[in-house]
This record gives structure tokens, C-alpha cells and sequence, in this order.
């Protein structure tokens, strides 16, 4: 979401394009130091903090390469 946290983290987004072809993005396979496995648990993850922490989150491109960035949590833009 433009000018969300994760994208001002440089987090890179799923992408699926007009025909069909997909870009992947980062996968998220740490929060904080804690494994993320799933999305529920992602979730979880998130739901622990709160808004205005920082957190480091750890993740994986798709030729497996690994980074950190942090990121100031920010309200869910849906329940704004």
C-alpha cells in the first residue's frame, strides 16, 4: 500500500500482472526474532506489538536471499 510502513521499509509486494504472471515479492520469515511460518501466524505476530513499535523483520526474496529492515508499526488500514 503506498506510503505504508512496509513500503517505506522497501518491503517488495506480490505483483500479479494483466496476463496472468506473477512477481514475487519478499516473504516475511521473522518478526522481531520469532519464526514466521504461516500467515496465521504472521498475524499473530503483529497483533502482539504495538502501534508505533519498531520491529525487525527478517525476509527472504525469491532467490532465497535473507535481510532485515525495520519498520514502525502503523494502524491496520483497514480499521482506520
Amino acid at each position: 500500500m503506498a506510503g505504508s510502513p512496509a513500503e517505506k521499509a522497501g518491503i517488495k509486494p506480490l505483483h500479479v500482472l494483466d496476463n496472468g504472471s506473477v512477481l514475487y515479492g519478499d516473504k516475511v520469515v521473522a518478526i522481531g526474532g520469532n519464526k514466521v511460518d504461516s500467515f496465521a501466524n504472521l498475524q499473530e505476530e503483529l497483533a502482539s506489538r504495538a502501534i508505533g513499535e519498531n520491529v525487525a523483520i527478517t525476509l527472504e526474496n525469491g532467490e532465497a536471499e535473507k535481510r532485515v529492515v525495520y519498520v514502525q508499526l502503523d494502524a491496520n488500514p483497514v480499521s482506520r
